[in-house]
């Protein structure tokens, strides 16, 4: 009578385990299949970004700077007054025109609406307003850069950082010491031969320093009278993110040792 109770039991034991795992398995299925679910749903989704440009004359540029007492430390130097100055009426003949061009993932350099990418110059507003529709975890890159003569030299640029405007100071990459930088240089045909190849993406992370999904190049142009170029790269965030930028340009010196040189002559 004990034994066939004991086997009773153990029987009834063996059932109730057999549930517990069958129910344990439908969770780990149904976990498994929502997971999916939402990763795919994630993925597809599509959210806008924003990026606010505006290039100014070197001289004017430096002279919005806040050293916060650290003269000598570029990178901790900010511009709060030049950005609250770009919102208000700023004066329109102060900006230097550049244009906008979209690197396509080929690598190649095109129009702004052939990648779907809007850009917006308004007349009463200091800022390029660049917008794109993009998927989060994917990159856009974006090249500043204009044909013009003037305006040869990209000297600085700035990044809004935790709600303020923050100079990167713009080094080339020295063969000893820092590799990334946060602002690094580097001939703009070297750039090119980087897009051609598609390692230009990881040029980018080897030496850019990316903070909240943005991070910049500068290409030093190999014709002195033409300007620099500048790449922006932007690893788009889940949520909708608005990004601003401000460059400072200068004739190069030896244009302009070359301009007194004739005029003396």
């Amino acid at each position: 009578m004990i034994y066939e109770m004991g086997s009773r039991v153990a029987v009834i034991s063996i059932r109730w385990d057999r549930s517990v795992m069958c129910r344990l398995k439908g969770c780990i299925w149904l976990f498994s299949v929502t997971l999916t679910l939402l990763g795919t749903t994630c993925s597809g989704m599509a959210a806008q970004y924003q990026l606010r440009l505006a290039n100014l004359e070197d001289k004017l540029f430096a002279s919005y700077i806040d050293m916060q007492g650290q003269p000598f430390r570029a990178a901790s130097h900010i511009l709060p007054r030049l950005e609250a100055s770009l919102n208000q009426d700023f004066p329109s003949q102060l900006l230097i025109d550049r244009y906008v061009r979209v690197i396509s993932p080929q690598g190649v350099s095109v129009p702004p609406y052939r990648a779907e990418v809007a850009v917006d110059t308004p007349d009463d507003d200091a800022w390029t307003v660049v917008q794109w529709e993009g998927t989060p975890g994917d990159d856009q890159v974006l090249r500043i850069s204009s044909n013009d003569v003037h305006y040869q030299e990209l000297t600085a640029v700035a990044v809004k950082r935790e709600g303020v405007l923050r100079l990167l100071p713009i080094y080339g990459i020295p063969l000893w010491g820092p590799q990334r930088l946060l602002a690094p240089s580097m001939p703009s045909t070297y750039i090119d031969y980087c897009l051609e190849r598609g390692t230009f993406d990881a040029l980018m992370q080897k030496h850019a320093i990316s903070s909240d999904g943005l991070s910049v190049l500068v290409g030093r142009h190999h014709d002195p009278r033409y300007p620099d170029q500048l790449y922006i790269r932007v690893q788009m965030p889940l949520n909708e993110t608005q990004y601003t930028v401000v460059l400072a340009w200068k004739d190069r010196d030896e244009l302009r040792r070359d301009g007194k040189d004739k005029d003396r002559n």
